[in-house]
């Protein structure tokens, strides 16, 4: 999802996109080739590096709490 392609000399290239875990996702920096004239197979010309991909969001579950945590707050300071 959300991948950019280009296309030059017959080549298609292809780069990143986003891969869906749940609710989770993870922004892909991979990039692919596929040669139209030969229709044999992709090429990898970046690997994917699964260590540079780090999770920064929080659990749903989390922000759930935190919410009703913010709305009580909000409550007692107007009383």
């Amino acid at each position: 999802m959300n991948a950019s392609m280009a296309m030059k000399h017959n080549v298609r290239y292809l780069y990143g996109g986003i891969l869906e875990d749940g609710d989770k996702q993870f922004t892909l920096s991979d990039m692919h080739c596929f040669d139209l004239t030969k229709l044999d197979a992709w090429k990898v010309l970046v690997p994917l590096d699964s260590k540079t991909q780090e999770w920064l969001g929080s659990d749903s579950e989390s922000d759930d709490e935190d919410m009703e945590i913010d709305e009580e707050a909000e409550s007692e300071d107007e009383n």
